[in-house]
């Protein structure tokens, strides 16, 4: 349902993988929706927030080492979706089945349109400093 593809690729062989990781991991959440362990369902939702908190810490130093001149705008915008999903914490209990397919609909929608339309923008920046 999630599925990586090389339209995705900023061609930042560190950054590629973990964008890769976090559509496999939306892709477990929305196998553990339907899930009758609602504490599978938490925990992914758990783990994919974490990893993507993980992602943006590594994005935002890769980024900061190599003084790419959007970074700010960037920090902002992995801020902005940090406080979101945040939002969604607070809401979410282990039943919540509606929520649980809400968070996943903004997760999705949020990387596809975030590395699409931010991230491809570092992929030439990097490139031009050797990094692929």
């Amino acid at each position: 349902m999630y599925t990586w593809n090389d339209d995705y690729s900023v061609n930042v062989s560190v950054c590629d993988k973990e964008h890769q990781k976090l559509f496999r991991l939306m892709d477990e959440l929305a196998g553990s929706i339907n899930n009758v362990k609602s504490e599978l369902l938490a925990h992914t939702i758990y783990e994919l927030i974490s990893y993507a908190s993980e992602h943006f810490t590594n994005e935002e130093q890769l980024m900061e080492i190599n003084d790419y001149p959007a970074l700010e705008q960037h920090k902002k915008d992995h801020d902005k979706f940090k406080e979101r999903i945040q939002d969604f914490v607070v809401k979410f209990s282990d039943d919540n089945e509606a929520l649980a397919n809400e968070v996943l609909e903004y997760l999705r929608n949020w990387f596809v349109n975030h590395i699409i339309g931010v991230d491809k923008k570092y992929g030439p920046y990097l490139n031009e400093r050797g990094i692929t």
